[in-house]
């Protein structure tokens, strides 16, 4: 044997020891304890999220998943806390879809490159928005609110928090409708609907879970979602695509992991937590909250972030969030 077809067996030698240490390490995985961060506060809606799919993995892998909220700086603080984090799959990241979308367009000199210090690892759900206004307004369809935007130019108020999912959502929305609504921004939903009820503003855009309630006494009266189709729960609530052909909007959740983490670790948390979205116990809880589960591979996964940005990323310099 010559000297050249030895290296080239050494390095095919090499390359199946790496594989197959690779598959021993995903086989073997896990064999303790893994923590999933979160940016929400707890008993946050999307908290709430990651403690169901905490749950779920914690029964799959026969190792308690560990939820840890590092709420902070636009997702900032837990982001960098996922970077740090060794590239073992022992720390993953529930991360919120506006973030991983809003982040580069606003904030110069970010701690952390979000192509490259963490990677895709699956699909958690998709979280569409419902359009509520005060009942006291006296609009019955999404059409009239934007006609009477137009007749009111300025003097219809919507609240939301500035360079959020639905902020992004209702803007995009007037662009496309024409509605001349006032953006007033706030910290939080619940500060929303309240001043709804106090007649300061009249018009919210949010996830199913924050209006659900105000929307079922009556206080809030929805006009449509912001889903391509209707939702299961409110099969009477039309979507804005009805009225403006092709519009689509919602919030989402990914599971991220540290890069460097194994492909072959990657692929069967991504197996795993299909398996677990799948369970009807898990489906019926995402649906109490709005939230629907949307199977895809970390490859997949990666392509939609970068689409999403792609949509989002006009509307976001539009409205002047960009740095």
């Amino acid at each position: 044997m010559n000297f050249k077809s030895t290296l080239v067996g050494v390095a095919l030698s090499g390359f199946g020891l790496l594989m197959g240490a690779e598959k021993a390490t995903a086989d073997g995985y896990p064999s303790r304890p893994v923590v999933l961060l979160t940016s929400a506060p707890a008993g946050n809606g999307p908290d709430v999220i990651a403690r169901l799919v905490a749950a779920g993995l914690s029964k799959v892998w026969h190792q308690q998943v560990v939820v840890e909220n590092r709420p902070g700086g636009r997702a900032v603080v837990a982001t960098l806390a996922a970077k740090n984090a060794p590239s073992d799959g022992y720390t993953l990241y529930v991360a919120l879809g506006s973030p991983l979308v809003i982040l580069p367009e606003i904030q110069r000199n970010l701690p952390f490159d979000l192509d490259h210090d963490i990677v895709p690892v699956g699909m958690v759900g998709a979280q569409p928005f419902v359009i509520a206004v005060d009942p006291k307004l006296g609009v019955n369809t999404l059409a009239e609110l934007v006609a009477l935007s137009k007749k009111r130019p300025d003097q219809i108020l919507y609240g939301s928090f500035r360079g959020s999912a639905p902020h992004l959502a209702m803007e995009s929305l007037q662009t496309r409708s024409g509605a001349k609504l006032k953006f007033v921004p706030y910290s939080g939903t619940a500060q929303v609907v309240n001043d709804i009820l106090a007649g300061t503003v009249s018009v919210v855009a949010e996830s199913l879970p924050g209006l659900s309630g105000p929307i079922s006494s009556g206080q809030l009266k929805a006009l449509a979602v912001t889903s391509s189709k209707r939702l299961p729960e409110y099969p009477d609530l039309p979507t804005v695509a009805e009225t403006f052909f092709g519009y689509e909007a919602t919030g989402w959740f990914v599971l991220m992991a540290p890069a460097g983490t194994p492909a072959s670790i990657r692929d069967k948390i991504n197996a795993d937590l299909l398996a677990v979205l799948a369970t009807p116990n898990i489906r019926e809880k995402f649906a109490t909250l709005g939230t629907y589960s949307i199977a895809r591979s970390p490859a997949e996964v990666a392509k939609f972030i970068q689409e999403q940005r792609k949509i989002w990323r006009p509307v976001v310099q539009q409205i002047g969030l960009t740095n």
